[in-house]
Order: structure tokens, then C-alpha cells, then sequence
């Protein structure tokens, strides 16, 4: 493999070669231009441009049903998250009124026996889950 400098150098060889064998035609790199000579850019801006909100809007409107769909699932992973203290705090109050005090047989209460504890855990393990599920899809559609 050759790397392209040589092959234009291999190509000028040829061309002198050419150029030599008495045929008048002589082959020069005038068309080409220098690779050091800077490109003239067309791009060009207005100190005065602001951007607005409709210019904005405009740039979003092809993604908008993805946006909507992230902004469902936020607000979706918000609610379930928002219950995720409400029962842990509710676990936490039926434990301490089944076992606070001086009641004897309260220390022999399996966890299935505690009032309100078990349903309010599968409401957090709920809770949790729908949290968890909805703030991927919310991170995978962006």
C-alpha cells in the first residue's frame, strides 16, 4: 500500500518523465490547489440574529410525539415516585403501633399479622417498579 502523498509524487515523476520525452506537452499542477491553502467558508453570521421561541419550536416540531412521550413518562415516574415515602411512612406507623408499648403478645405477632404492613409493601414494591419502569422509558426515548 502506498500512502496518497507518494502516489501524487509517483504521478508528478511520471509527468516530468513525460514531459521529457520531447512530446511539447508539459503537464503542470496549476489546476490543483495547494492542500496548506485555507478554504473560503460561505457560511457566514449576523451579529444581530436573536433567537425566539418560535424559531425554537420550529426546530423541535419534527421530534414533538418523542418530547410528548418523555414528558408523559416524566410525569408518570414523578407520581409513582411521589408514593414511594407515603408507604414507606405507612409500613413504619403500623409497625410502631403494633409494637410499641407494653403488650407482651405483640412481640410474638408474625409480619403477616401486623395491620396495613403487608398491603402497604406491595404498594411501595408497586410504586417502585412503575418508578423504576417509567423513568427508562423515559431515558430510552431520549
Amino acid at each position: 500500500l502506498t500512502l496518497p502523498l507518494l502516489a501524487n509524487d509517483s504521478l508528478q515523476n511520471d509527468d516530468e518523465e513525460e514531459a521529457g520525452d520531447g512530446s511539447g506537452e508539459s503537464n503542470s499542477n496549476e489546476d490543483v490547489p495547494d492542500e496548506n491553502t485555507p478554504g473560503v467558508s460561505d457560511i457566514g453570521g449576523d451579529a444581530n440574529y436573536k433567537a425566539s421561541w418560535k424559531d425554537l419550536i420550529l426546530l423541535c416540531a419534527p421530534d414533538a410525539p418523542l418530547i410528548l412521550a418523555a414528558f408523559f413518562f416524566l410525569l408518570l415516574a414523578a407520581a409513582a415516585q411521589i408514593y414511594i415515602p407515603t408507604y414507606t411512612g405507612k409500613i413504619l406507623d403500623s409497625l410502631e403501633e403494633t409494637f410499641s408499648g407494653d403488650d407482651d403478645d405483640a412481640s410474638h405477632k408474625s409480619m403477616e399479622d401486623v395491620p396495613g404492613f403487608m398491603s402497604n409493601v406491595r404498594k411501595l414494591i408497586a410504586a417502585s417498579i412503575l418508578g423504576g419502569i417509567f423513568s427508562g422509558l423515559r431515558g430510552a426515548i431520549f
